[in-house]
């Protein structure tokens, strides 16, 4: 397992959620695993906003960079059988014309915007999907302009901003600590006071919130915890004894990419019932039933009658089954189209 020597903004909130799945995603990225189309898009809509970094488009440019990023996209994504289901992403994607088109519309209006002045000290002007890195923080806002000591930074986001809590809605921790990170990285290499840099999210519909400020004792006591965390992690690594670095949980491990690999997550399974991921320990004693299969104090309701074949037929390995939903009352599980089985 290799150490970690950089991460990027929107990986630090792993640290405070679960520093094992961040060593995983340093060490394996997302490879083998299935995203959703709306994953897709939105890794589309920043791949547009890097090419704008680097070229002015306009409505026939955009059209024609759009078109050929989705087909790069959509090739490799369907290189997973299992993402056949998705196919066209165009269909599946949530908002997916709507999110086109307001990328297009952010993108055209910042070609208008000044470019950054290199023969300035100051380093003045608008910056898109520009690099940069202090220490072991290394990222690439959407957008920073840049003006008379002052700097606003937005970060765009196609999904919701905010989560409820309690009777009012809040932004997202993970956003909050995202852009935290870039602030401090605006401050660090722009030389810009903490408190005249304004932090934006945006969703591509419009919606934005009101500007977020932190002063320079926040940024700097924020990099020194995150950079004390990452060297204990890499003290882990040097030690092999990175399963202790995990935080095993309902909720932690919903959405990991990486359960089939993760120890942690195998152990907590084992003691306790998730209501998305079922381990059958021996395949050979499933019984099949009208629905789908019983395994000792469960039921499968739905598994294709192929996949079924499969699962009985790995011998004595273990198989993993996530991505299910659970009946409330009872022990019966339900297969879904994004379900997947591994062996492991």
């Amino acid at each position: 397992m290799k150490k970690i020597e950089t991460i990027s903004p929107s990986q630090i909130a792993m640290l405070k959620t679960c520093r094992l799945k961040l060593l995983h995603y340093k060490q394996y990225g997302e490879k083998g695993y299935s995203d959703h189309p709306s994953t897709v898009l939105g890794n589309l809509i920043h791949k547009m906003y890097e090419i704008a970094s680097s070229k002015k488009l306009d409505d026939q440019s955009f059209e024609k960079h759009w078109k050929e990023e989705l087909a790069k996209a959509s090739a490799q994504y369907f290189k997973n059988e299992l993402n056949l289901i998705y196919s066209p992403i165009e269909f599946w994607a949530p908002y997916y014309s709507i999110k086109k088109g307001q990328t297009k519309k952010i993108i055209l209006k910042s070609a208008k915007e000044p470019a950054p002045n290199k023969n300035s000290k100051k380093g003045e002007g608008f910056y898109v999907e520009q690099s940069f890195k202090y220490g072991v923080l290394k990222g690439k806002p959407d957008s920073v302009y840049v003006k008379d000591g002052y700097s606003r930074l937005i970060d765009f986001k196609t999904g919701p901003i905010y989560k409820k809590q309690g009777n009012q809605y809040v932004i997202k921790d993970e956003y909050k600590i995202q852009l935290k990170a870039y602030g401090f990285l605006v401050m660090k290499k722009k030389k810009i006071s903490a408190p005249r840099i304004n932090l934006i999210l945006q969703q591509v519909n419009g919606q934005r919130t009101e500007p977020i400020n932190f002063s320079n004792e926040e940024y700097e006591n924020f990099y020194y915890e995150a950079k004390a965390s990452i060297d204990e992690i890499n003290n882990y690594v040097d030690s092999n004894s990175i399963d202790l670095l995990g935080s095993p949980s309902e909720s932690n491990c919903k959405f990991c990419l990486f359960k089939p690999k993760c120890h942690s997550f195998l152990s907590y399974l084992d003691a306790n019932n998730v209501p998305y991921a079922v381990i059958i320990e021996t395949p050979d004693e499933i019984i099949s039933t009208n629905n789908g299969i019983r395994f000792h104090d469960f039921y499968l309701w739905g598994i294709p009658p192929n996949t079924e074949l499969e699962i009985r037929g790995v011998g004595k390995k273990k198989v993993l089954i996530c991505n299910l939903s659970k009946s409330n009352s009872n022990n019966t599980y339900y297969w879904k189209k994004q379900s997947q089985v591994y062996i492991i």
